[in-house]
């Protein structure tokens, strides 16, 4: 008997996100790397540059991690993420799972300013594509009179937002902190 011919399993192109692989990258390679490191490249980001919530969740528990100056082991990260809040239900099974991953993947903790870059420059290009939609549904629903502060609004936003973490990564300048 002649076993039957199996065809290779297809994944869809949609199912291989490079977003979000770039976000697991940077997550990992924060994961190894020293306090200071993480502290100094966690400054020129912000939550909103990350597409997943639970990439979200993890940054801002390594960063809580750094800022106590732990190197952000996966098990503290998840000690914080418990300690937040962030390990309830099925939202929070999504952030185990997510922490998971990003601590098995093959990053390099030297390679974290290249991805920090390439974060930065998708979260502006994502940004982008999304003050075009608000553009789009703002034309259809804001009076005339109002209409080019509106565009102007959603304008200021990357300008102050994404593109100036961009440039000021950049330019080597560190970001203001709040305080």
């Amino acid at each position: 008997m002649t076993p039957e011919r199996v065809d290779p399993v297809e994944i869809p192109a949609a199912d291989l996100d490079p977003e979000t692989a770039v976000e697991q990258l940077v997550l990992s390679a924060m994961l190894w790397s020293p306090s200071g490191t993480v502290t100094a490249h966690a400054a020129h980001l912000d939550v909103t540059d990350f597409a997943l919530p639970v990439h979200r969740a993890l940054l801002t528990a390594i960063i809580g991690v750094s800022a106590r100056g732990a190197q952000p082991h996966p098990a503290l990260v998840l000690a914080q993420l418990r300690d937040a809040g962030e390990l309830v239900g099925r939202p929070g099974r999504l952030v185990a799972d997510a922490l998971t991953t990003v601590a098995t993947t093959a990053s390099e903790p030297g390679a974290l300013g290249v991805y920090v870059d390439e974060l930065l420059t998708q979260s502006l290009r994502r940004s982008i594509s999304e003050a075009g939609h608000a553009m789009v549904a703002a034309a259809g629903e804001v009076p005339t009179a109002q209409l080019w502060e509106a565009f102007q609004r959603i304008g200021r936003d990357v300008r102050d937002g994404p593109a100036a973490r961009l440039s000021a990564w950049r330019d080597g300048v560190p970001r203001p902190t709040a305080g």
